[in-house]
């Protein structure tokens, strides 16, 4: 409890203090039955043969000043998870908070920590809707940033939905959101991302909890720190569109929840970077038995990236994760996740043939809980990744140990 109090006192002294407000905000309705306050601690350890994802090319002593890539990684974490159910509403909360350690990269070690609250509402018999938030500080990762550098990474999150049955079968939705990305390292300031985005759609809804629906979306994304002018290739911001078919089919023991469109992407600044294409995903749960289920996860989607050929890249992907309890104390999962990345804009040089990239990672997990209180994890991870832009390539290995307690 000593480390606990300690770390979450650490939390309080972080910047913005949204830990304590969470906290303070969520602790007085703790009162009542079937409520729940799960205070933890534990502490994880990780070895990684790959930290900074160097290719096999590149000479260790030059690049790092080492004469090895791999490190040991220490975390310990505490945090509290609230759970509080008031009449039809259900409020979720958690506040964690780490330190990380590394053997041999020292100048890595960091502080982080991430805040979350969820609430699921609903009023009468036609209105619900759900409201999220979120902070969390960590460090960057050196999958596309190469340099070994620490560079802590803020990221804020807010989301509001609402649904609304105008009859017993037809639902109107509608959204809105903000997220925000701050880089603590001064040279990757540039990359400070502020995005937000609205939707609408409806949908129809059976008696069995299927539907069937339309969504337009428009997400308006900015990066601030980022000076443009008449002969910069970079851009500053862009307006994207989305419209899809919505759909969830639930039947026996398998579900299906995905959604088909089309999305467009205009640059702010710079029109070869405009980008259309088809988009969506589809999702598919089997419950093999009460002890093992399967999630097999397909997408193809336009996500932003900040590198000098493309500030846009077409994902396409694919994940299955069995998950396997055979008994009440023992919990394996496996998880395969595959994904061909192909830069769609001209970039810094115009005309240019745009790269591609496949990504490839598998991993294997088992937790064990031996007492009601006390969970063991272990887990091995591979990833690799193949790119046409020379030094992105790399494969790497890891393995992690932790051990929890729920105070």
């Amino acid at each position: 409890m000593r480390m606990l109090f300690e770390t979450l006192r650490r939390i309080g002294s972080l910047r913005g203090g949204i830990g304590s407000v969470l906290l303070c905000g969520l602790l007085p309705a703790l009162a009542g039955e079937g409520d729940f306050l799960t205070p933890f601690a534990g502490i994880a350890s990780a070895y990684d043969d790959n930290l900074f994802r160097l290719s096999d090319d590149v000479d260790e002593e030059l690049a790092l000043g080492e004469s090895s890539r791999a490190d040991w990684m220490r975390t310990t974490f505490a945090g509290l998870g609230l759970e509080w159910l008031p009449g039809r509403q259900q409020v979720s909360a958690s506040l964690q908070a780490l330190d990380q350690s590394f053997q041999r990269f020292s100048f890595l070690d960091n502080t982080g920590y991430d805040t979350a609250a969820r609430w699921n509402m609903a009023a009468g018999r036609s209105l619900t809707g759900t409201v999220n938030a979120g902070f969390k500080r960590q460090l960057g990762s050196f999958d596309d940033f190469r340099a070994p550098v620490k560079d802590p990474i803020d990221t804020t999150h807010g989301e509001f939905d609402l649904g609304y049955l105008i009859t017993p079968e037809i639902e109107l939705q509608a959204g809105t959101g903000i997220r925000t990305t701050t880089h603590g390292l001064e040279s990757r300031e540039p990359s400070n991302f502020r995005g937000s985005y609205w939707l609408l759609g409806v949908s129809r809804r059976t008696p069995l909890g299927n539907r069937l629906g339309f969504e337009y979306r428009q997400d308006d994304g900015r990066f601030p720190k980022r000076e443009v002018g008449p002969f910069s290739l970079v851009d500053d911001g862009y307006l994207q569109q989305e419209g899809a078919v919505t759909f969830t089919w639930q039947g026996g023991f398998t579900s299906l929840d995905g959604r088909l469109g089309y999305s467009w992407r205009r640059s702010d600044n710079l029109e070869f970077r405009d980008y259309s294409g088809p988009s969506g995903n589809l999702r598919a749960s089997y419950v093999w038995s009460p002890k093992l289920m399967l999630d097999l996860n397909a997408y193809r989607r336009l996500e932003s990236l900040d590198d000098l050929f493309s500030s846009s890249v077409t994902a396409t992907g694919l994940s299955f994760k069995p998950v396997w309890a055979p008994t009440d104390r023992i919990v394996l999962q496996a998880n395969t996740d595959y994904t061909h990345r192909q830069f769609e804009d001209s970039g810094l040089f115009v005309g240019a043939t745009q790269p591609k990239e496949d990504i490839l990672s598998y991993g294997l997990s088992a937790s064990y809980t031996p007492r009601t209180l006390v969970t063991l994890s272990a887990g091995y991870s591979h990833s690799q990744r193949s790119s046409d832009r020379p030094g992105y390539e790399y494969d790497a290995n890891t393995f992690n140990f932790s051990v929890q307690v729920n105070l």
